[in-house]
């Protein structure tokens, strides 16, 4: 059994675990707070984006005028994953890995390159034994679209070139505070139908059906549009990635704050106890022997 002195040494290393899970929970709660506002203002650029895309597509009549819309059927896909540097942020990077794991069991008939943005993701496609072309590490927390810019070019000219069939993104979507899940989401090739669903999923009771003309012309006007729609969801899948990994990571540090409190409680009851009984014998003990002397 454990002495008052060790119990006592105990309760005080458990008080330092609190304060630094504390002043994490705070720091996190602070970078998720910016993150969620980042996350919000862009999902109103994305939806617009989204309906662009929805729009544009839909004076297409269903003919393939860009190689960004053109469905193939190929044996080679790229993955995007997205996940964390740092750990202490509950299931997020479990939750990207098992989603990455099944896309790969899925997909096991063809050929997969895989871009990882996070260390935690890198080191589970290594476990896959992935082909990775290229990883992000220490991306920022608050990122910009130059940081997005060399993700979206390899997306971007791998599929124009025919090296792939098919880019896909795995992220983890926010929803709120305590929850987050993550999808996996077809970047490329763009399609009416994907943009029509996540309009319907984001924006259930608005339509926005627009004519458009074309200026100086419709090749023209998609070669700049669809990449930058492109570019839109990279950032805006990275965003909300970002949101959700700060949210778990002060739920997961508000957890083990609580978890520390409960025990310094425990211990505390048993020094306690133990003070008491050790008060208790000592008194006994000088009784006793009062006793005896009187005798």
């Amino acid at each position: 059994m454990a002495s008052t002195q060790e119990i006592r040494r105990r309760i005080k290393s458990v008080k330092n675990t609190r304060q630094i899970t504390k002043a994490m929970e705070m720091v996190a709660a602070s970078k998720m707070k910016r993150a969620q506002e980042s996350t919000l203002q862009s999902r109103a650029y994305s939806q617009e984006a989204l309906n662009l895309l929805k729009n544009l597509a839909g004076c297409t009549k269903g003919e393939v005028i860009h190689p960004l819309l053109e469905e193939r059927d190929t044996k080679k896909i790229l993955a995007i994953v997205i996940s964390s540097d740092k750990g202490m942020c509950g299931g997020y990077n479990s939750q990207i890995v098992r989603v990455a794991h099944v896309f790969a069991k899925e997909n096991e008939d063809r050929e997969i390159d895989w871009i990882t943005i996070g260390k935690r993701g890198e080191r589970a496609v290594k476990k896959l034994k992935g082909n990775i072309v290229a990883t992000f590490n220490n991306f920022p927390t608050h990122p910009e679209s130059q940081d997005i810019a060399p993700i979206s070019r390899i997306s971007l000219d791998g599929f124009s070139q025919k090296s792939y069939g098919r880019v896909v993104i795995i992220f983890t979507n926010f929803i709120s505070t305590l929850k987050q899940t993550a999808v996996t989401q077809v970047l490329l090739p763009m399609s009416l139908l994907r943009a029509t669903e996540l309009l319907e999923e984001e924006v259930k009771d608005e339509k926005n059906d627009y004519e458009y003309t074309y200026e100086p012309d419709r090749e023209k006007v998609l070669d700049y549009v669809l990449p930058r729609l492109s570019e839109t969801q990279i950032f805006h899948s990275v965003l909300e990635a970002i949101a959700s990994e700060q949210s778990a990571r002060m739920m997961a540090m508000k957890s083990a704050s609580d978890n520390a409190n409960d025990l310094i409680d425990d211990l505390t009851l048993t020094y306690n106890s133990m003070r008491q009984a050790s008060i208790t014998q000592e008194l006994a003990e000088v009784s006793a022997g009062s006793e005896a002397i009187q005798k």
